[in-house]
């Protein structure tokens, strides 16, 4: 299997076949071989072709890298707008009743990581 840029997945002598029928009609050279894809036909660059295993890493590399930046953040003592605008909140509702309880939503289970290590920071 192959990936084109758009990120669809072809047969790869299917697409080898493409490639080389695209570039013997090709005129003047170039990048561009005027491949399409099939499924969303967006020109296909041959430097854009990508084995199994290439997208693979590249997925694994870009895992570790989001990783990475949440473990910064979460480790980190910058407070974004949102995370000042909830402390404010939740310190408002505690001052008028030490008891209260509160469930927190997002639709992001890492920023729910990131309230996590705050509020935990902050003693709640």
């Amino acid at each position: 299997c192959i990936a084109s840029g758009c990120g669809h997945i072809y047969c790869k002598s299917c697409m080898e076949e493409a490639i080389e029928k695209a570039e013997k009609e090709e005129e003047g050279g170039g990048n561009n071989m005027g491949l399409t894809c099939a499924e969303c036909d967006q020109p296909i660059q041959k430097n854009e072709i990508l084995t199994r295993e290439q997208m693979d890493e590249l997925k694994k590399q870009e895992s570790e890298r989001e990783k990475k930046r949440m473990e910064n953040a979460k480790n980190s003592n910058f407070r974004s707008s949102k995370m000042k605008t909830l402390l404010k909140a939740l310190q408002k509702i505690g001052e008028m009743d030490r008891t209260f309880k509160a469930v927190i939503f997002s639709q992001f289970t890492s920023m729910l990581d990131i309230v996590n290590t705050t509020l935990n920071r902050e003693g709640y």
